[in-house]
């Protein structure tokens, strides 16, 4: 029963994106519901429907149920449940219905045949006209499925002409059609189709009621209740309205709290400039949030990221508060590392192989290191090579084949068959001396980076753009910053040129990091009433 209190409380970790181990979706997930349950919560997990449960921890209640992720990606034709015997029951399930549809159908054949010889031929030429020649056009499920919209169109216009035109405009998704033709439409549903549809965003408010659709399901299997606390990582804009129809649903006495995390950025800034660059992406998130903020305040709903900057970003974007959240990574998993005098300082890059995140830049700075830094063994590369989606990365895929074909000597390139594993990435992480982070500036001017978290956990040095998030992290000297692809050559050059210095540094800055970042901090975050230390402690 949704609602229930229960003696423990939950934390309930949704990660719509989750489909592998691919980037910090699995990373953040598990840390957090690891943290939960050693400060004596108990947590669980909802991940996409392709997620296979044997990628998590055996310890971890998930539930592999959402249709929809971060990115809507089309959904796989299975339906989810709530429970794992659901494939096996609904082959019985189907077993059993067959069997009685050979039953009812061999029945019929009798009746029939008993008709043949009871009635007259006339009478029964007469009702053997009648059932092939009516029945089939009144029964059958396209033509019922016809006449029940017609209905609900005449009923609508009649009744409410104003929800009649948007239902006319919902036609392409019928998702959003049944709500709307629903006599219990939430008025909330009503009125973000009418400021949406003619906006030309009704693909995302399909995708917003197929996520309130699992999100009600997840509720339900996770017995959710007044004392839970409901964490969604990485959220979209077009969730929050879900959440909301949730929330009015339960209502507010029954309904756990939601803790909505945002971590992309709503537009993107001119590099040199800061201006902003408005986006269609900048439309669509305008468009959702400021239809929550437009509605009567939610004390069961709260809206996060992981930066100042970020949050500044969004609270100028719409009239919400966004507080700042801790960096949640497992730092314990981080071996202490020491380099041997006189062996190469190891440059590392970790993490997908993105264009956003500056791969293609490695093999032009390998050639500008090869000379003076690989070839005396001053320097060595570390290398993760997995491209994800090379469809949207076609320049690192164009510098991957570059380092494979002619890589200088000192390079080794990691991941080239797929993903690491979490424990072959932390001993990558735990391996950096130097973490390369050529990230765009006008893509991460506010976003964060996983990797530099754990980068600044290993105690390693970061070379970093400028003006960004990821620079205002760097306390005096322990890192690097660039301008361009020269200033990124330069600053690494500079680094190894003095690299003790920046390293001791660095080590300093990674005990005031980790006093601030960490999964438990998350979670106590999370748990609190009020949490006014985050701000000032996250942008330290």
């Amino acid at each position: 029963m949704i609602g229930a209190m229960t003696t423990q409380t939950k934390v309930l970790v949704l990660t719509n994106g989750l489909r592998d181990q691919l980037g910090h979706y699995y990373e953040t997930s598990v840390s957090v519901a690891d943290a939960a349950r050693k400060l004596g919560f108990r947590p669980i997990l909802a991940t996409h429907v392709d997620c296979r449960r044997e990628l998590l921890p055996f310890w971890l209640e998930t539930h592999s149920l959402f249709h929809t992720d971060h990115w809507m990606r089309e959904a796989p034709a299975p339906e989810a449940s709530i429970d794992g015997g659901a494939p096996a029951l609904r082959q019985a399930l189907g077993r059993g219905c067959g069997k009685a549809y050979r039953t009812c159908r061999r029945a019929t054949w009798l009746a029939e045949r008993s008709l043949y010889y009871l009635l007259p031929p006339l009478w029964y030429d007469l009702l053997r006209f009648t059932r092939y020649a009516c029945v089939p056009r009144i029964a059958s499920r396209e033509a019922c499925g016809r006449l029940a919209a017609k209905l609900r169109r005449s009923y609508l216009g009649y009744c409410d002409p104003e929800r009649a035109r948007l239902y006319e405009q919902a036609a392409p998704w019928p998702r959003i059609v049944q709500a709307i033709a629903a006599p219990s439409a939430s008025p909330k549903l009503l009125e973000a189709a009418e400021r949406l549809l003619p906006l030309g965003l009704g693909q995302e408010l399909d995708y917003a009621l197929w996520f309130y659709e699992d999100l009600e399901r997840f509720l339900a299997a996770a017995d959710a209740g007044p004392s839970d606390q409901v964490w969604l990582g990485t959220a979209h804009a077009r969730e929050v309205l879900g959440v909301r129809l949730a929330v009015e649903r339960m209502g507010s006495r029954r309904s756990p709290a939601f803790h909505l995390e945002f971590r992309h950025a709503p537009f993107a800034r001119d590099a040199t400039s800061g201006a902003i660059i408005e986006t269609p992406q900048t439309q669509l998130e305008r468009s959702f949030l400021s239809l929550h903020a437009e509605w009567p305040g939610s004390d069961r709903i709260r809206c996060y990221t992981d930066s100042a900057r970020l949050s500044e970003d969004y609270e100028s974007l719409v009239d919400l508060p966004f507080d700042v959240l801790p960096l949640p990574f497992r730092a314990h998993l981080i071996s202490p590392h020491e380099r041997q005098p006189g062996s190469p300082v190891t440059l590392a890059y970790f993490g997908e192989a993105r264009d956003e995140k500056g791969f293609h830049w490695l093999p032009d700075l390998a050639a500008a290191l090869a000379d003076d830094y690989l070839l005396p063994g001053k320097a060595k590369f570390l290398i993760q090579s997995n491209v994800s989606q090379p469809q949207h990365n076609p320049r690192s895929c164009a510098a991957l084949r570059r380092l494979k074909r002619r890589a200088p000597p000192g390079i080794e390139l990691l991941a080239l068959d797929g993903t690491l594993s979490p424990e072959d990435y932390y001993s990558l992480v735990s391996q950096a001396d130097v973490a390369l982070l050529p990230y765009a500036p006008e893509i991460y001017h506010s976003r964060t980076s996983g990797a530099l978290g754990e980068a600044l956990a290993a105690g390693a040095v970061p070379v970093v753009p400028s003006r960004t998030w990821l620079s205002d992290q760097l306390s005096r000297g322990c890192g690097e910053t660039f301008d361009d692809f020269a200033g990124f050559v330069g600053a690494v050059k500079r680094v190894l040129d003095n690299f003790e210095s920046y390293a001791a540094k660095a080590r300093r800055r990674q005990a005031t990091w980790l006093e601030v970042h960490s999964p438990e901090a998350l979670v106590k975050a999370l748990t609190s009433r009020s949490h006014p230390e985050l701000k000032p402690a996250a942008a330290a």
